[in-house]
């Protein structure tokens, strides 16, 4: 739901219902402090405003939670803190891409633990069909590969067009992930 869209409900509900809409109102308004909070690294902010009832599942105007812009920034404490306060691993961005898409695509091998041990799906693909591990592949992070792997990511699936995490490996001239995905027991 849009922001706007929210303040129109919320507003609604102050009209209907008195008093305890002016909560609801107050909680969506402190959803982009969250986001602020998490592009500024403030930790203490972002457990505040979680423990305020911030929802953790706040979004900016892009679509992005402040999960996946943790993930993105590699900010392993407040990725930890909104798993916690019960961020969902698995939301998608607008695009369609999860935090731990990002957290494999940035290389971050930290946060990719952390999203795993959050519940993170490591063999969700985005809209093209790449998962997490393709992207750590494609952009030769063998840490983060490592970290998929540990966390069950299957290196034998394919993306729309048929290339494994392997084929992204040797497409970027990868060659220490490519031979890691040979000895996890994948051929392209």
């Amino acid at each position: 739901m849009k922001r706007g869209t929210r303040i129109a409900v919320a507003a609604a509900l102050l009209l209907t219902l008195g008093g305890p809409a002016v909560a609801e109102i107050d909680v969506l308004r402190r959803a982009p402090e969250l986001i602020q909070a998490v592009d500024a690294n403030d930790v203490a902010k972002v457990r505040t405003l979680l423990l305020s009832g911030t929802p953790p599942n706040a979004t900016d105007l892009n679509g992005r939670t402040a999960l996946v812009i943790a993930a993105r920034d590699g900010r392993t404490p407040i990725v930890r803190e909104l798993l916690h306060f019960g961020a969902q691993p698995n939301q998608a961005d607008s695009i369609g891409n999860t935090p731990l898409f990002w957290a494999a695509d940035t290389g971050d091998a930290d946060v990719v633990r952390a999203l795993l041990d959050g519940k993170a799906n490591p063999n969700r693909a985005n809209r093209q069909g790449i998962t997490p591990l393709m992207a750590a592949a494609r952009d030769g992070n063998l840490p983060a590969v490592e970290a998929l792997l540990a966390g069950g990511a299957n290196p034998q699936l394919r993306d729309f067009t048929g290339r494994s995490a392997l084929g992204w490996a040797e497409t970027s001239r990868s060659r220490a992930v490519a031979a890691r995905l040979r000895k996890a027991g994948l051929s392209d």
